[in-house]
């Protein structure tokens, strides 16, 4: 926030509905505690400020600020990787009694998002595809049946390039070329 005032400003102001506020700020620095520290959070029970990072190391002093605080609280919520995402596929599949082969259980969790509820969506239509025969699966029916929903713009390729995420990278990657992106675009 570049004008502090304007956060103070929306903390103490009055709601326009039943006198609760929410205040949600995305991807604050550490900086940012130093504004926090001079709000009384007591004085504002009304007021739910919701701060949405991507990482937050335990060394970070807004996490810090927030776990200390009596008022305050963090809930942290962690990325699917990968092999987090190929274990809910595996989950789920078994417990339909499917038995799907490692390549294709690998190619369907690379297709697969990082949302787990949009994930369990797209396994449940795949399992509807299937019905209790496993061995018509292949990649082609794969890529019919399922719906990518990352978003695979050469802007968050770029992004998560330049921001270091290797894994957020290649899942875009592979996003992108299962999509027909050729690889000198990128």
């Amino acid at each position: 926030i570049r004008n502090p005032q304007i956060l103070y400003d929306a903390v103490s102001g009055l709601s326009l509905s039943n006198g609760k506020n929410i205040i949600h700020i995305k991807n604050c620095s550490d900086k940012f505690t130093k504004i926090l520290k001079d709000i009384n959070f007591s004085n504002f029970p009304d007021v739910k400020l919701i701060i949405e990072n991507d990482s937050m190391t335990p060394r970070s002093s807004l996490r810090k600020f927030f776990e200390d605080n009596n008022f305050l609280f963090s809930i942290p919520c962690y990325e699917d990787t990968i092999g987090d995402i190929r274990s809910f596929v595996e989950k789920i599949l078994s417990s339909e009694g499917l038995s799907i082969e490692n390549q294709l259980i690998s190619e369907i969790s690379e297709y697969l998002s990082t949302d787990r509820l949009i994930n369990l969506q797209e396994i449940r239509k795949l399992i509807s595809f299937l019905g209790t025969d496993s061995d018509k699966i292949d990649l082609e029916s794969i890529k019919y049946v399922l719906t990518n929903n990352e978003d695979f713009s050469l802007d968050n390729i770029a992004f998560a390039v330049a921001s270091g995420d290797k894994n957020k990278a290649l899942i875009l990657l592979n996003i992108a070329f299962r999509n027909g992106l050729n690889p000198i675009t990128i």
